[in-house]
């Protein structure tokens, strides 16, 4: 009876047999989400690509519009200065305890943003996780992960382990 128990990784899905699906767009990129996600458009969220689990959970995949910039701002855009600006719409936007950090983005340099909220729809604590990056166009990206403290770290999974600009 002391030999050890194999431990079953339960969030993977080629071990759990959960049903997968891959959502993006060739300018927005892909991210590989469970299979009963819907596809979901936030109230403030007019041009980000979103997906929910339905219990207030969302990942979202957008762009930085440099539209109406001149030439000297756009090139003035960088991903550190995007990650600011994310950074400063949060801290509008009631989220406390903001932290920065520079990460891996399943291989892509990234910059993340992340800090708490309560859910204004379902009254919980809430995380939102952004990652912030440029592609090799010099296209800024942001992709977001946001949900009930208990239950982001599946949805952070997601996209940490399956995020690409490929399909």
């Amino acid at each position: 009876s002391d030999t050890p128990t194999p431990v079953v990784e339960s969030e993977d899905p080629a071990t759990t047999g959960e049903e997968t699906q891959v959502v993006g767009t060739e300018a927005l990129g892909y991210v590989t989400i469970p299979a009963n996600w819907v596809s979901f458009q936030d109230v403030d969220g007019a041009t980000a690509l979103q997906y929910s689990n339905g219990a207030g959970t969302i990942i979202s995949l957008d762009t930085f519009s440099d539209e109406g910039l001149t030439e000297e701002q756009k090139a003035q855009i960088t991903a550190e200065t995007a990650a600011y600006s994310v950074w400063y719409n949060l801290e509008q936007n009631g989220v406390t305890d903001i932290v920065g950090a520079q990460v891996d983005l399943n291989g892509i340099d990234s910059y993340q943003v992340y800090g708490a909220y309560v859910s204004e729809d379902y009254g919980t604590a809430s995380i939102i996780v952004c990652w912030i990056f440029a592609d090799a166009d010099g296209g800024m990206h942001y992709v977001s992960a946001e949900g009930p403290t208990d239950s982001i770290t599946d949805a952070v999974g997601y996209v940490e382990d399956s995020y690409t600009l490929t399909p």
